[in-house]
C-alpha cells in the first residue's frame, strides 16, 4: 500500500498496486423508504412510488460519481433509474419491466 498527497494505492494480490476509490454513500432501505443502513447519508425523501431522494451528509466535490444500485422484486425483471443527481443528492425511481414504478428494497452507493 502506498499513500500520497491525493490518493491511495493497494495492491490486493494481484501484482500492481492502482489507485482505489472510496465508497461515498451507500444505503439500503425497503419498500416504505426506512433506512436499514447507511453511510454518508442525512436523510432518505420518499417522492411517491418507487420515486426516492438520497441526500447526502457531506457535499461531494461535483457531480462526477458513479452511481451503483440494486432491487429485489422477487421473480419480476426491475431496475433502478438515476433521473437526477448533483453534488448534494441523487434521485432515483424503481420500475418494472414494463416502466410502472414499485416500491422494493434498494441498496444503493456512489463512488467517486
Amino acid at each position: 500500500m502506498a499513500l500520497f498527497a491525493n490518493e491511495i494505492n493497494l495492491d490486493a494480490n494481484y501484482g500492481s498496486e492502482e489507485k482505489v476509490f472510496g465508497v461515498r454513500v451507500w444505503c439500503q432501505h425497503n419498500s416504505s423508504h426506512s433506512v436499514l443502513g447507511s453511510g454518508g447519508l442525512s436523510s432518505l425523501t420518499d417522492n411517491g412510488t418507487g420515486d426516492s431522494i438520497f441526500n447526502f451528509s457531506n457535499t461531494l466535490p461535483d457531480a462526477n460519481y458513479s452511481f451503483v444500485s440494486g432491487t429485489s422484486l422477487g421473480s419480476a425483471v426491475a431496475n433502478q433509474q438515476l433521473i437526477g443527481f448533483s453534488a448534494t443528492n441523487c434521485r432515483t425511481k424503481t420500475r418494472y419491466y414494463d416502466l410502472n414504478s414499485y416500491n422494493s428494497t434498494v441498496t444503493m452507493m456512489l463512488v467517486r
